[in-house]
């Protein structure tokens, strides 16, 4: 039997509460106004209160009293004294530095900027852009090979250009559409390897389907193909990060699909939202490259209301490289399951 990670404590991201790095944040901020600190996409802190203002990433972190969406920022006045900054590695240096370019945004003058890197995880290059947005940046503290990273807004900044990063990709299965794509997007400057395979996995099925569901699109890729390759088909692209959602917005309009693709930015299947739910018991396909870093809990969450979505003989086609807890979530929610290997990738074909 294959096993199983264990989940990280501490939310959405895994980020655990009792990281030497997150309790050097922990410690800098008390004794601070809550509801002068804004936490910058970054996870709970020990011993400071978790209701207060925050921008954040994820439909599921918004359970959170006072979190407001990423994209939200620009709306924000300068008036914060600190902004908390936690490196999300995994979505890129841009993204980070864009967080880093929107705390200096929303710092008032005098306020602080505070991130917490380890040194092997480009602590160096951190600082240097902190230093390059604020014109300041020193080592508070160092701890277990991690540095506590301060910078002090002394003057108002103009708007750094990372904010206004963009990104454009096209691929051959695709057509001639162009995907948009930011920042703190999944796979954000060009179609991911496991993305196409699951595509050339399915495009080789004799299938018609009225009802298709992307489940957790990022910025479209599957949604699209799917509506041009069964021009008579419904889709519904269901998206939990707020800038990958963002961004499936803008691809479906700008691909002239917003008539038959309905993207949701949603915590999984969206079943109560008026608009998906004839998609409840008659979808035909479900297609989606699930998060494989996930912990069984979050992947029953995810994939157990397939169950009740798809219709009698529906399948859900899923590209994964690890695919033991993947299918045993499937099978748990009832469903059988049949793999296809590739050279990188298995096809789970789940049917219910």
């Amino acid at each position: 039997m294959a096993k199983q990670r264990r989940a990280r404590p501490g939310g959405v991201d895994g980020l655990n509460e009792a990281d030497p790095g997150v309790l050097l944040l922990a410690d800098a901020v008390k004794g601070t106004d809550r509801s002068k600190v804004l936490l910058v996409c970054s996870g709970d802190l020990p011993g400071v209160d978790r209701h207060g203002p925050r921008l954040v990433l994820d439909a599921r972190e918004t359970r959170h009293a006072g979190a407001e969406p990423y994209a939200s920022w620009p709306t924000m006045t300068a008036s914060f004294e600190v902004a908390v900054v936690w490196p999300r590695a995994h979505l890129g240096k841009d993204f980070t530095q864009q967080c880093i370019a929107v705390a200096s945004q929303v710092l008032g003058i005098g306020g602080r900027l505070l991130c917490a890197v380890k040194k092997q995880k480009g602590a160096d290059s951190i600082a240097d852009f902190m230093g390059e947005v604020l014109g300041n940046v020193r080592v508070l503290e160092r701890t277990k090979g991690y540095r506590l990273l301060m910078s002090e807004k002394q003057d108002a900044i103009d708007e750094h250009e990372v904010l206004a990063r963009r990104y454009s990709f096209g691929d051959e299965r695709l057509g001639d559409v162009e995907l948009q794509s930011a920042p703190g997007a999944f796979s954000r400057k060009g179609l991911d390897s496991g993305t196409r395979c699951l595509i050339d996995h399915v495009a080789q099925l004799d299938l018609s389907p009225a009802r298709v569901v992307d489940l957790g699109a990022g910025v479209g890729p599957l949604a699209i193909w799917a509506a041009r390759r069964w021009p008579s088909a419904q889709v519904v692209a269901v998206e939990s990060n707020s800038v990958s959602a963002s961004m499936l917005r803008e691809n479906v309009k700008r691909a002239g699909l917003h008539g038959r693709v309905f993207p949701m930015e949603h915590d999984g299947l969206p079943s109560t939202v008026a608009a998906v739910r004839p998609f409840v018991g008659t979808t035909d396909v479900t297609l989606t490259n699930p998060p494989t870093h996930a912990d069984a809990k979050a992947l029953d969450r995810l994939l157990g209301p397939l169950a009740s979505w798809h219709r009698k003989g529906g399948t859900t086609y899923a590209v994964v490289n690890r695919p033991e807890m993947v299918a045993a979530a499937l099978r748990r929610a009832g469903a059988q399951v049949q793999s296809k290997a590739y050279e990188r990738f298995c096809v789970l074909e789940a049917k219910w």
